[in-house]
């Protein structure tokens, strides 16, 4: 049998009080019916407001109707209570004075078109519920009470909201997604575009913003928006970003410093000090032969195009190796191996890769024809010492680099290359720390070659590593 046949056709005059509690034990939605085998019985608000308007409730193809008007229901069929206030915005009068105005006493209050609902408000008859309003954290503007609201003020509102036709209306869910999709939309180019402080206050900001427009649309009309949602869209889009940002902040970290560097500080950012470290390591400086002289001849837009080019192809190689490239200096680099990140090999490492720079420039030399330096070429010079590996410079601008007389060595033994017109010369300590194999392999003469270089009294043993050339 069908609800709408076991409805009564006129109103009632019974209806049933029992409150639905949410999971949580709050009540924000009503049952307004239960039926049996034989008949449909009305919640007690819902059968007062029947009566009130001398109106039958019905059931048919379009749902719950008082009268002629239709009672909008959730999806579990229940009616959601819009509260006239907190507990104690109904007025209460005692019983006692009632009854004493039934008896020729002079009524408490006037009663002309007003619906009076008598029940228990004593606190040890135990009807007393949660609402809303029981939450301590709500501020009314009102300036009411918070608390447990007694079953008497809940039936009441229930009657309220079917008589006002004060319907609460919650937008269908397929409109929600729309919305969250522009709103995070424009949240996530806001945050893109803004700083971190600025993410920070939008975020604040959108926040508030939400949650007032959903109380104003709340109370002025009676519309539901979800609340939750947006806020969660808010957090995770300003996460995301902040996430990408800091991706791409890492990301420029490794290309515009090293990614030796990058993920030294990224696991240990105590790194970041200016004590530094002394370690054993070894130094590759590498420059461009002829380099002065193509400069002057040429545009600057084509000199840079050279050196990205050139750049381009030996780096790879260097980071190949685990090298840490430490600075460009025009037309040449510094590269550390052995630090950040400890190497034992770190000498083979330096000499293998000079050794593979070297050759892929040669194999280039087309490339170099076309970008208008034909013949290019590169020197390279290795030398292994220690030095104070670390962070240097003010608190405010910091750079990880090498200092000591290694890095100065080093760079003179690459300036030898001219003298002897070779490519890669390493230094004796270099040679020293390469094993015998590795020795041979590289092609590196077992006969050192006194160099007098600059800042030195004494001349310094180079080795040339003739594998170099191919």
């Amino acid at each position: 049998m069908r609800l709408r046949d076991l409805l009564e056709p006129s109103p009632t005059n019974v209806g049933f009080v029992n409150c639905t509690e949410d999971a949580d034990y709050f009540l924000r939605r009503q049952q307004l019916y239960v039926h049996d085998a034989d008949r449909a019985r009305l919640h007690f608000a819902l059968a007062l407001a029947a009566r009130a308007r001398g109106a039958a409730v019905t059931w048919g193809p379009a749902g719950l109707r008082l009268g002629e008007e239709p009672v909008p229901l959730d999806e579990e069929q229940r009616l959601p209570i819009n509260y006239v206030g907190p507990p104690g915005t109904f007025p209460v009068i005692p019983l006692r004075d009632l009854l004493a105005a039934a008896r020729g006493a002079a009524p408490p209050a006037d009663f002309a078109g007003a619906l009076v609902i008598i029940g228990s408000t004593a606190r040890d008859q135990q009807d007393y519920h949660a609402t809303p309003f029981s939450n301590s954290s709500w501020l009314t503007l009102d300036g009411g009470s918070w608390g447990l609201m007694s079953g008497s003020e809940v039936h009441a509102s229930i009657a309220a909201t079917l008589l006002d036709r004060a319907y609460i209306r919650t937008p269908p869910r397929w409109a929600t997604l729309p919305a969250l999709l522009v709103i995070g939309g424009l949240l996530g180019r806001a945050f893109a575009w803004l700083s971190m402080t600025g993410g920070v206050a939008l975020f604040a900001a959108c926040h508030c913003t939400w949650r007032l427009a959903c109380l104003t649309l709340f109370a002025l009309g009676s519309i539901r928006l979800p609340v939750l949602p947006v806020l969660l869209l808010g957090a995770l889009t300003f996460g995301l970003t902040l996430l990408q940002r800091w991706r791409l902040l890492r990301r420029m970290l490794g290309v515009v410093k090293s990614e030796n560097i990058a993920c030294l500080l990224e696991a240990d950012p105590t790194q970041l000090d200016l004590r530094g470290e002394e370690r054993l390591v070894t130094i590759l400086f590498a420059d461009i032969r002829r380099f002065t002289a193509f400069a002057e001849r040429h545009p600057a837009r084509e000199v840079v195009a050279l050196l990205n080019a050139y750049f381009g192809e030996i780096v790879p190689v260097i980071e190949r190796h685990g090298g840490t490239l430490n600075q460009y200096m025009g037309d040449g680099i510094m590269v550390i191996f052995g630090a950040p990140v400890p190497q034992p090999d770190h000498a083979a490492r330096a000499v293998r890769a000079g050794t593979e720079l070297v050759r892929r420039v040669h194999a280039l030399h087309a490339r170099w024809e076309q970008l208008g330096f034909p013949g290019l070429r590169t020197g390279v010079g290795v030398h292994t010492g220690r030095v104070v590996v670390g962070t240097v410079g003010s608190p405010h601008r910091l750079d990880y680099t090498a200092i000591g007389d290694t890095t100065n060595t080093a760079a003179r033994i690459e300036a030898q290359n001219k003298v002897f017109d070779t490519e890669v010369l390493i230094s004796a300590e270099t040679y020293g720390s390469l094993p015998e194999e590795e020795r041979r392999r590289l092609g590196c003469s077992p006969e050192p070659r006194p160099a007098l270089v600059k800042g030195k009294e004494r001349p310094l043993d180079v080795h040339v590593v003739l594998a170099a050339v191919p």
